[in-house]
Formats: structure tokens, sequence, C-alpha cells
């Protein structure tokens, strides 16, 4: 009986010597997702537009422009003015889905071949570069204009938002 006694004591301190470290490992897991990590995930807030684009006003360059308006998708590149004279996209989140996607030859370049970080909604800036810009053009002259393009639509999509990275 003493023997069951004693096992029956080294098995609950074992398992909360186990619930213990459970316990710390679940709060360094929460201090390193919401003290280091969260920052990094966290998307800015938009800069609404509050009045239509007007395309005679020259904020935007008229190939940029077209390319926008000649779009497939071009609803989701609505063009506004916010608080600040900048403009913006009415639906940034649409508008960097559907330029991610129409823009690939000008970004996969730098992404394989420059070894940049993946392009996402938080991490662009480094793409809107002119160096970056350069090397793609050179490495392949047929999408000089598309490159452009590319940068003034990361332009007017880092204006969409407060704070970039």
């Amino acid at each position: 009986m003493d023997k069951v006694k004693k096992y029956g004591k080294i098995a609950i301190a074992a398992l909360a010597v186990l619930a213990l470290i459970g316990i710390a490992l679940i709060a360094l897991l929460l201090y390193a997702w919401i003290g280091i990590l969260l920052p990094f995930y966290n998307v800015p807030n938009e800069n609404k537009a509050v009045v239509e684009y007007n395309p005679d006003s020259g904020l935007v360059s008229q190939a940029t422009y077209d390319a926008l308006i000649n779009s497939n998708k071009s609803e989701k590149f609505e063009l506004g003015v916010n608080e600040d004279g900048q403009v913006v996209f009415v639906h940034p989140y649409k508008a960097f889905g559907r330029a991610k996607s129409e823009y690939k030859n000008v970004w996969k370049y730098a992404d394989k071949e420059l070894g940049l970080k993946h392009l996402s909604r938080t991490y662009y800036i480094e793409y809107m570069n002119d160096d970056i810009l350069a090397q793609i053009v050179e490495a392949n002259p047929d999408v000089t204009g598309d490159a452009k393009i590319y940068k003034e639509i990361l332009e007017i999509y880092s204006h969409s938002y407060n704070k970039h990275r």
C-alpha cells in the first residue's frame, strides 16, 4: 500500500510539473504572438476616399489611369481622393489583389531573382524602389510600361492606408 501511495504522489507531482510547463509554454506563445508577431500582421486603418477621383486633376499618370479603367475588373480599381488630397483606392484590398494578379510578371522577377520577401498587402514598399524597378526593366525590357504602372498602383495603394512597411 505504501508503494501505491508513494507512486501516486510521484504521478501527481509529475502531472503538476507538466501542467506548469504547459501553462508557461502557452504564456510564452501568447507573449510571442501579442508582443512580437502581432504588429507585423496588423493591417493599418484605411484612409477613406471622401470624393470621387477626377481624371483631369492629373494626380495619376494617364498611362496608369488608362490601365486601371481598361482592366477586366476595373471596378476593383475605383479611385477616390482622401482628406489629405491624395489619390486612394476606394477598395484597396480588392485593388491590391487584382493588381498583384495582373502585374505578376513585374513582381515575380523581384521575388525570385532579386531576393525580396514575398509581396503582400503589408509588405510592398521595397517593390516601389526605383533601383528595384530599374533592375526589373533591365532584365526584362518587355515589362517597362507595366513596371511603371505597377509602381504607381503601389503608390496609390500606400496612400490608401495610414501606415505601411
